[in-house]
């Protein structure tokens, strides 16, 4: 099983194309990446 984040993600696409034998687009939203970096630096200044 995948450890991270990333390779379940890796994971999960390997396994779709392994089924479908179709390639995969992943688009990335970075609607909320102010949302995101604010509640970061906010931890941030918590340490």
């Amino acid at each position: 099983m995948a450890e991270t984040l990333g390779s379940r993600f890796k994971a999960v696409l390997g396994k779709a194309y392994q089924k479908t034998e179709m390639r995969a687009v992943v688009l990335i939203d970075e609607y909320d990446k102010q949302l995101f970096f604010s509640n970061f630096l906010h931890i941030l200044a918590e340490k």
